[in-house]
């Protein structure tokens, strides 16, 4: 389970909107089941598709909807599923505007689709299976799409002969993206 959620209703707690975190199992109780459900509205972080990946029974989550809970995704449930979109913007095509491209290189990691070519890295152009080879420590691969930490290899935590058959598996496959190593900052 991912501490994410709950730092999502603490923070909408710190400006006074009420809301509670409820995982899967717990969702009947949270919202008062059987009977109108409260809170009536719920932020779905999840989707369906990586539910059934990870296991998740989502019986509980159709009770409530059944039962009057209006469920709406989050922002970045399906954005952020999909890290080849990412990746297209980190490359900072010629349609962003100047203030577009300045928002991704301020919160969108380095991130590229791995596959057989070139790329910019760091102001130069280079192979990326050859960077990817050559700067383990400072790569994550990750794969394309998928949620709930699914294909997610930190290189620095990675064998060389780990790393060296994922990357191979990676760039024959086309289903994955690589993003620079960045140490997050905490914001208020």
């Amino acid at each position: 389970h991912s501490p994410l959620p709950i730092l999502q209703a603490d923070a909408l707690r710190q400006h006074g909107v009420h809301a509670v975190h409820a995982e899967f199992d717990d969702l009947a109780d949270v919202l008062g089941l059987p009977g109108p459900p409260r809170p009536a509205v719920g932020i779905a972080a999840f989707t369906v598709q990586d539910a059934h990946v990870v296991g998740y029974d989502l019986a509980p989550v159709r009770s409530a909807v059944d039962a009057g809970l209006v469920l709406l995704p989050s922002q970045t449930a399906w954005l952020l599923h999909t890290k080849r979109a990412l990746a297209l913007l980190s490359e900072e095509p010629q349609w962003l505007s100047a203030r577009e491209a300045d928002l991704v290189r301020r919160y969108v990691p380095w991130t590229r689709v791995v596959g057989d070519r070139r790329v910019h890295w760091r102001g130069r152009e280079v192979e990326l299976p050859r960077l990817l080879a050559e700067r383990r420590a400072d790569l994550v691969l990750k794969g394309a799409t998928g949620y709930a930490c699914q294909a997610v290899f930190p290189g620095w935590a990675c064998s060389e002969p780990d790393w060296a058959r994922i990357v191979d598996e990676a760039v024959a496959s086309g289903d994955f993206v690589v993003q620079e190593r960045v140490r997050s900052r905490l914001f208020p």
